[in-house]
């Protein structure tokens, strides 16, 4: 559980993968106490990246997109990869 401070909180994940890839799909972010939805196109439905932010610190070079595959998606048809 989480207490914002402010109206406006930035969300930061970072990940590490060596080999192969990794999927991301379905983040929420909710009112404590309410199914009220606070994160907009938290499982990529939009098909891009719409209200997330990428950030690159160390320039890699093998860096992640939204991928379009049903068949590999938990909710929909796109996901990080």
């Amino acid at each position: 559980i989480y207490t914002a401070r402010t109206t406006s909180t930035r969300l930061t994940l970072s990940f590490r993968m060596d080999s192969n890839y990794w999927s991301l799909d379905t983040v929420s972010v909710r009112k404590s106490g309410t199914s009220t939805e606070l994160l907009t196109n938290g499982d990529f439905r939009l098909g891009n990246e719409t209200s997330w932010l990428f950030c690159n610190p160390d320039r890699a070079t093998n860096i992640g997109t939204v991928v379009r595959d049903s068949s590999r998606a938990q909710s929909g048809s796109f996901y990080w990869r």
